[in-house]
């Protein structure tokens, strides 16, 4: 088992021993919706959000804003803006002491693993997304906008049970794990961790750029990270370059690059051993990592270690498995001291991690609608 330890001065650094006896917390089985385990309740400030849920919010991409720029406030708005923030923070604070006091643990929630209701709880969070957005029979439409990613009536089709998990999917999620937790003060190191879009690690893979290929990665950020979350998208071939096909691979796997001790943790809800171009798509990512002097750094070559994982049933899950995989080794990496990273005790219920996903849009949208 892989082990790294939270210094309350350098941040992350490798455990003394790399490789440690088991504890009694990973032989246990344990169920779980993977995406809960993160504390969104504890840390999701729907207020202070709201300006970057906004559906009229429009990033660099999406050109100017609709209404013009945002409403200037005088001094007695800004005192009471001021003071609902610390009132916020404070009820926040409480809010996490209580959960932390509870010793009710991740591991011991019950998880409902009802396939039918389930489905039948997704069905009503999925309507009640598109009620509350007042989007009618409209076969697309933008629900609403968070940072810089932007939801549309598609992207719940896809949460739906039977249905893949898009690249915009993951990357929201990404940006909500990046704003709520990574970016929150409250969290010491949490510039550490980097969680690449899906759409960069893609272009980073397979566009013929020659030796120039920290170009397209971000560098800076990415120079004061030592864990790097990358969503890979299997494909047939690694000779494929044209950008459009780039997100509409056969398999999601889950890397995480860890620049401490240059390894290439690989969480495959559905490894095939014997697969050459899978294992070929690893070699070329790690090739082109390898150039990346700046962010990799020294001559150490970077390990693919292939980490035990829970396997899906079906040919259909595997987006969802990367982000309950995600969401995991978050939780573990900014709320434990002593962080593991081997995850084959955890099973996980797809069902359950797809309506803990519809259930956060649901919440992204009505902040949206609030506005």
């Amino acid at each position: 088992m892989y082990e790294l330890v939270l210094d309350e001065f350098k941040g992350y650094c490798l455990s003394n021993e790399r490789e440690v006896q088991k504890s009694s917390r990973s032989q246990d089985s344990a169920l779980s919706d993977g995406i809960f385990e993160l504390p969104w309740d504890a840390y999701l400030d729907y207020d202070s959000d709201k300006d970057c849920a906004d559906p009229h919010y429009s990033s660099a991409e999406d050109g100017a804003l609709n209404d013009g720029k945002k409403k200037k406030m005088n001094k007695r708005e800004k005192r009471e803006y001021r003071l609902q923030r610390k009132i916020r923070a404070s009820m926040n604070k409480k809010a996490r002491r209580q959960q932390e006091s509870s010793g009710a643990s991740s591991e011991s929630r019950t998880i409902d693993d009802n396939p039918f209701a389930l489905q039948q709880k997704i069905s009503n969070v999925h309507k009640k997304i598109l009620d509350h957005a007042d989007v009618g029979k409209e076969k697309e439409v933008k629900l609403f906008q968070y940072y810089s990613i932007s939801a549309y009536k598609s992207d719940l089709s896809y949460i739906m049970p039977d249905e893949w998990i898009s690249d915009n999917n993951i990357s929201l999620i990404f940006e909500m794990i990046n704003q709520v937790f990574l970016k929150n003060p409250e969290i010491k190191f949490g510039k550490q961790i980097m969680l690449l879009c899906p759409s960069i690690v893609q272009l980073f893979l397979h566009f013929p750029i020659d030796d120039k290929f920290e170009s397209i990665l971000p560098t800076k950020e990415l120079e004061e990270s030592k864990l790097v979350f990358m969503p890979v998208n299997y494909m047939d071939s690694t000779d494929i370059y044209e950008l459009e096909q780039v997100n509409t691979g056969d398999h999601w796997v889950l890397c995480l690059l860890n620049l401490m001790d240059n390894c290439l943790y690989v969480y495959n809800s559905m490894r095939e051993d014997d697969d050459d171009e899978d294992q070929k798509t690893l070699v070329e990512l790690v090739n082109r990592l390898q150039k990346c002097k700046s962010i990799v750094g020294g001559k150490q070559k970077i390990r693919i270690i292939h980490m035990n994982c829970d396997q899906q049933t079906n040919s259909n899950d595997c987006g969802v498995f990367l982000l309950m995989i995600t969401c995991i080794l978050a939780k573990r990496l900014l709320f434990e001291e002593r962080i593991i990273l081997d995850i084959s005790n955890i099973k996980f219920s797809a069902l359950a991690g797809r309506l803990r996903i519809m259930e956060l849009m649901y919440r992204i949208s009505s902040m949206a609608k609030d506005d």
